[in-house]
């Protein structure tokens, strides 16, 4: 007896991940980008992102600014200097600092593949290989979130997304918006507990 397959998308809770006793401002910085892309400025739209949807949906205070910069060195040793983060905390009256460093790849996935189709002749299912133009981007995200008043990571994590589209597109930001959709219950839930979708298959027979 053959399976038949259904697939269905479930509602899955994401809880919140650090206690916000004492925190209302939030302050969101600029980003170090690994590798600039032409077609736009990473950091500030994610930084734009990140503050729209926190605004959006959480309760806590967006400090509305220009980014501020962060020192160019390892993000690792950067996140150690608690006196930095007290400081930046302090001169822009915030609760909470959002920083981290962003990873933005675009590739050429071009090739080969097996399709499966019907033959108008015969109508039997037929199988071919042709050559199709695909592009890769990856999106990777990686955030701290730091207590202003001590000057401690109280979470940090690294957030990944990737997708294939057929074609070639020079619209990065319309996939960058794309791809941070489906992160952003992950990234809202640090603050605020969360739902995702997704889809599952179902078998029966």
């Amino acid at each position: 007896m053959s399976a038949k397959s259904t697939s269905v998308t479930v509602h899955l809770p994401v809880p919140q991940k650090i206690d916000l006793e004492g925190i209302r401002k939030v302050l969101v910085t600029d980003f170090s980008v690994e590798r600039e892309d032409p077609t736009m400025d990473v950091g500030l739209e994610i930084n734009r992102l990140i503050r729209r949807e926190l605004a959006k949906y959480t309760s806590l205070e967006i400090l509305d600014m220009v980014p501020p910069s962060i020192p160019e060195q390892a993000m690792a040793d950067l996140l150690q200097n608690r006196s930095f983060w007290r400081q930046l905390a302090r001169a822009n009256d915030a609760d909470l600092i959002i920083t981290g460093g962003i990873e933005f790849d675009v590739t050429d996935r071009s090739g080969f593949v097996e399709e499966t189709g019907v033959s108008p002749t015969t109508g039997q299912r037929v199988r071919s290989t042709r050559f199709r133009e695909r592009q890769g981007y990856r999106l990777g995200l990686d955030l701290a979130f730091i207590h202003g008043l001590s000057g401690d990571v109280l979470y940090e994590n690294r957030f990944i997304e990737e997708i294939t589209i057929d074609g070639k597109s020079s619209d990065h930001l319309s996939i960058l918006f794309r791809m941070f959709e489906r992160i952003r219950p992950e990234v809202l839930a640090v603050v605020a507990p969360q739902k995702k979708t997704e889809e599952r298959v179902l078998l029966s027979y």
